[in-house]
C-alpha cells in the first residue's frame, strides 16, 4: 500500500451487463398468446362471412350474363330465376313456393321495405313476364336486381305470415 495516494488502489466502477429481452418474462407469452388467439379468430370470422357471402359474388357474376340476353321476356324469366335460387339460398326452401305478388312483396321486404319489386322496375317479375310482350325497363331491373344481390337481409322476412295476410283477403 502506498501512503502518499489512498485512492490510486481504487478500482473503477463497473456496470452490470444488459438486461437481455431472452427469456421473456411470463406476462410477455401470455400477450403473445393472447394477440395468436385474437387474429386467428378474426381470420375464422373473416373466412366464415367470405363463404357465407360467397352466393351473391356468385350471383352477380351470373347477373353480368344475363345482361346480354336480348329477349325482354326470356330475361324477366332468367333474372326471376336467378332471384328465386339466390333467396332459396339465403333464406330457404320457404321462398321456392312464393310467386306472383306474394313473391314480389317478399322482394320488396327482403331489401329495404320499399316498394321497388312490387310498383317499381321489378314488377316485370311478377304476372307481367307471362304475357307476350312485357313491358320491361331493362336497365333499371337489372339495376335493382344488382342491388337485390349485394344489399339483401340475411335475415328472412315472414313467409308464412304474408302467405296467412294474403289467404285471409281471399
Amino acid at each position: 500500500m502506498n501512503p502518499s495516494n489512498p485512492l490510486a488502489n481504487l478500482r473503477d466502477i463497473h456496470t452490470p451487463e444488459a438486461i437481455g429481452w431472452w427469456p421473456m418474462a411470463p406476462l410477455w407469452w401470455l400477450l403473445i398468446a393472447l394477440l395468436m388467439l385474437s387474429l386467428a379468430a378474426l381470420l375464422y370470422l373473416w373466412l366464415r362471412r367470405r363463404q357465407r357471402n360467397r352466393y351473391r359474388a356468385l350471383a352477380k357474376s351470373e347477373l353480368g350474363t344475363l345482361a346480354s340476353i336480348e329477349d325482354n321476356k326470356a330475361l324477366a324469366r332468367a333474372i326471376n330465376d336467378l332471384l328465386k335460387r339466390t333467396a332459396i339460398h339465403a333464406y330457404g326452401a320457404d321462398c321456392a313456393t312464393l310467386y306472383g305478388e306474394r313473391w314480389l312483396r317478399f322482394l320488396d321486404a327482403s331489401l329495404d321495405g320499399g316498394q321497388a319489386f312490387s310498383q317499381g322496375p321489378g314488377s316485370a317479375l311478377g304476372m307481367n313476364s307471362y304475357r307476350p310482350r312485357p313491358d320491361i325497363e331493362r336497365q333499371a331491373l337489372l339495376e335493382l336486381t344488382q342491388r337485390w344481390l349485394g344489399q339483401h337481409r340475411r335475415t328472412a322476412p315472414a313467409i308464412n305470415q304474408t302467405a296467412g295476410q294474403e289467404a285471409s283477403r281471399v
